[in-house]
């Protein structure tokens, strides 16, 4: 779907029923929260996520996972 029609904000809203932040590709990140701060905590918490991962491949790091608990980050 084409970004600022209306089936892209259907699909989006949709997305944010399920998630608390959702990456768009060409616009960015929606975020939702209780308040504006919160949906800023998500977009900014996946900014600085974002920066390390780019960081890390940048000087060829292997990325370790130490808590080992992805799995249960399937939906927030």
């Amino acid at each position: 779907f084409a970004s600022g029609t209306p089936e892209m904000a259907n699909k989006l809203a949709a997305a944010l029923q399920s998630y608390k932040i959702v990456m768009l590709r060409g616009h960015g990140s929606f975020a939702i929260g209780q308040t504006l701060g919160e949906a800023f905590f998500w977009t900014s918490t996946l900014e600085e996520a974002c920066d390390i991962m780019l960081k890390a491949r940048l000087i060829d790091e292997p990325f370790i996972e130490y808590r080992k608990m992805s799995e249960s980050y399937n939906t927030f």
